[in-house]
């Protein structure tokens, strides 16, 4: 094992798990309910962006390109989940809105479990993948 191997090793196992778990955390600790009722019209707004526009643009595209069943049903399946937890880390760090994107990851993780098995099978019935 040489140096460079056990310095990464080190900084994977000491500084990065830990930071990942912090991101993941950080949106569900600045979620405030109360939040949730005055933005309800930009949440809607994202969620109806995130969970139609993007997989219709994505399978009009696939479309477009005369892509395979298949490789159109992977593609839902990278385009149908919700917005990452990074975009919170991102909203802190640029001054943004930070209890709106909790806000906004929050409903669209709870909204996700649904959406995306009914994307999933909605692509499966579309084009007929078994």
């Amino acid at each position: 094992m040489c140096v460079s191997e056990i310095y990464t090793y080190n900084v994977d196992t000491y500084i990065f798990k830990p930071l990942i778990l912090f991101k993941i955390w950080c949106p569900g600790a600045n979620l405030k309910l109360r939040s949730l009722c005055r933005s309800r019209k930009i949440i809607r707004f994202s969620m109806v962006g995130k969970f139609l526009i993007n997989p219709f643009g994505v399978v009009f595209t696939a479309l477009a390109f005369n892509a395979d069943p298949l490789l159109i049903q992977v593609i839902l399946t990278f385009a149908a989940p919700p917005t990452g937890v990074a975009t919170f880390t991102l909203a802190r760090e640029m001054q943004g809105d930070q209890p709106l994107m909790a806000a906004i990851i929050t409903m669209q993780t709870l909204l996700s479990f649904i959406m995306l098995a009914l994307t999933l099978l909605l692509g499966q019935v579309a084009f007929c993948v078994n």
